[in-house]
């Protein structure tokens, strides 16, 4: 008899819990009809960064393109200077004591050139792949590599032909 007595009391009991757990659950959804108000005029709004995301990404197509056109030397230079320079002779390391990233080109028999010190903007232009090692020796070195060559020339011109071209 105990067994039905007790079956019956729990059958009552969550009878009168029933308007105590409505309660809770009518305020948890009053707080979450509030929130969703307040949710709503938030995804409304313009947000403060997305100009300012927008005017980023301006700059950055900018300055890309500013780095594809300073690294783009005149057509004539690039092919005078393939015909001196072949890609394994241009060497791009990282200074131990700066830890600045240099190029320079072993020209074997006729020296080396200075190492200079490259951009940080042009690294990475080359380093992502969007330039290439003989754009940068073009851009760093193609001065001096001209004048090694030059230089070069005249003194075997003035050894087949001496007494022209020297200056006195």
């Amino acid at each position: 008899m105990s067994d039905t007595k007790l079956a019956c009391m729990n059958f009552v009991n969550a009878l009168e819990r029933i308007p105590d757990i409505l309660d809770q659950y009518q305020t948890h959804l009053k707080v979450m009809k509030e929130d969703i108000k307040v949710l709503k005029e938030i995804a409304a709004k313009n947000w403060k960064k997305e100009t300012e995301l927008k005017d980023l990404k301006s700059e950055l197509a900018v300055l890309e393109k500013k780095i594809t056109e300073s690294l783009a030397p005149s057509h004539e230079k690039m092919e005078a200077l393939r015909a001196i320079v072949k890609e394994d002779m241009i060497k791009i390391t990282k200074n131990e004591h700066s830890c600045k990233w240099e190029i320079y080109v072993d020209c074997g028999e006729k020296g080396k050139t200075t190492s200079k010190i490259i951009d940080n903007l042009d690294y990475l232009a080359w380093n992502s792949g969007k330039s290439t090692m003989m754009e940068l020796t073009a851009k760093y070195l193609s001065d001096e590599i001209f004048r090694m060559y030059s230089d070069k020339r005249e003194n075997n011109q003035i050894i087949q032909n001496p007494g022209k071209g020297i200056k006195l």
